[in-house]
Formats: C-alpha cells, sequence, structure tokens
C-alpha cells in the first residue's frame, strides 16, 4: 500500500510522518484483556503508564499508538543499528464488542 493511499484513510501520527527506513515496528496484539499495554509499560522499567490500561474486559485501546522505547545503549559492534528506533504499536485487541478482528487487523496492517 502507498503512502498516499494510507494517509487517505487514516491521519498519522508524528511517529508515522517521521519513519526511518531503520525503524523496528514491533504490533503488540491478542485479545482485550490479555495484558498488551501492560507489557508496553512494562519495557520502561520506570513504573510510570505509558499508554492507558484497563483494567477489565471493556476495551481501552481503542486507537493504535505508537511508542517509541528508548535506546539505553548502541551496539558499537553493528553500525546499522545504531540508527534503529523500536517502535512499539500499542493494538485495539481482538474479540472486543466495538470492532470486528477484521477491521483491527486491517487497521494494524495500514
Amino acid at each position: 500500500m502507498s503512502r498516499s493511499s494510507i494517509t487517505k484513510n487514516m491521519q498519522l501520527d508524528p511517529i508515522s510522518e517521521d519513519g526511518r527506513d531503520t525503524d523496528i515496528v514491533i504490533p503488540v496484539i491478542g485479545a482485550t484483556g490479555a495484558g498488551k499495554s501492560t507489557f508496553i509499560n512494562h519495557l520502561f522499567g520506570d513504573g510510570k503508564e505509558h499508554v492507558r490500561v484497563g483494567h477489565d474486559l471493556t476495551p481501552c485501546t481503542a486507537n493504535i499508538t505508537p511508542i517509541i522505547i528508548p535506546s539505553v545503549n548502541q551496539n558499537p559492534t553493528n553500525p546499522n543499528l545504531q540508527s534503529s528506533r523500536i517502535i512499539m504499536l500499542d493494538t485495539p485487541g481482538f474479540d472486543n464488542t466495538l470492532e470486528s478482528d477484521a477491521e483491527i487487523l486491517k487497521r494494524i496492517a495500514d
């Protein structure tokens, strides 16, 4: 899918606008209430809530939310990795009552 067709269908966030060929994008997907947002928050290790966490089976994450994991140290053995960013995508859960799984998967793919 071309960038122009993506921008017609959805508004890109600033991270997507600044996309780099070296970005490593990891979508975190699973059922509603599985702990996707909690997992992403734990990756930071600072105890803060970087993405909102629901506390029941009601969907909490409605939009795909990109989060850049800050690099702790650069990899001197592989210079190509030094400019890479790890971007985790917090995604809406499958099996929720607001959207079909097919629609959620299409949004993640776009």
